[in-house]
């Protein structure tokens, strides 16, 4: 029953480790996937620059005529328009990517938390069921101790009225000492019932 209990033990510890395991390459695609998303900010960054730039282009030609003065006030306010919609943007993607992604992971680790407790009722189960085997084991064997003691016994007093009837005529002095022999074997056999049952509870 021990060697089951821990082969169950170790076939559980083998089963965190994987998914250990597991978790640990989850969170390497997981960061994976944010280094692209890194990638795909600064593209975007170099496409809304050229955009900027092809539309401050046109904005100067169309201003050709105006002032310098005007061209640079229209100019720093399209810059900064730009910039606060970018970051408005790009703040609004990222924030909605990391509610995914956790949202991806809670899910992820909420089924591995269910099956490792589903795994853990199961051994807890088995476990008690080994606990009722047991006990069922050493009451039986108590019972049959019990019995095979009231049998010996009953032998012992068969033996012993045997005795004292063929010793009947012989000599008070030689008949106590079998009373005695035959007592002492009594609790000779008492001593070894209290041995097997300590031994069984060890």
């Amino acid at each position: 029953l021990e060697e089951e209990l821990e082969d169950l033990e170790k076939k559980l510890e083998e089963e965190l480790e994987k998914l250990k395991e597991e978790l640990k390459e989850y969170l390497e695609e997981l960061k994976k996937e944010l280094e692209g998303l890194e990638d795909l900010v600064d593209e975007l960054e170099e496409e809304l620059e050229v955009i900027l730039e092809e539309k401050l282009e046109k904005l100067k030609q169309e201003l050709e005529e105006d002032e310098e003065l005007e061209v640079n006030e229209l100019k720093e306010e399209l810059e900064e328009k730009l910039e606060e919609e970018l970051e408005d943007k790009l703040e609004k993607e990222f924030e909605e990517l990391n509610e995914e992604l956790k949202e991806l992971k809670d899910e992820e680790l909420e089924g591995e938390l269910e099956e490792l407790e589903k795994e853990k009722k199961e051994l807890e189960e088995e476990e008690k069921e080994l606990e009722e085997e047991k006990e069922l084991e050493k009451d039986e064997l108590e019972e049959k101790s019990e019995e095979e003691f009231e049998e010996l016994q009953e032998e012992l007093e068969k033996l012993k009225e045997e005795e004292l009837e063929e010793n009947g005529e012989r000599g008070g002095g030689r008949r106590e000492k079998e009373e005695n022999e035959v007592e002492e074997l009594e609790e000779e056999c008492k001593d070894e019932l209290e041995q097997l049952k300590e031994e069984w509870e060890k």
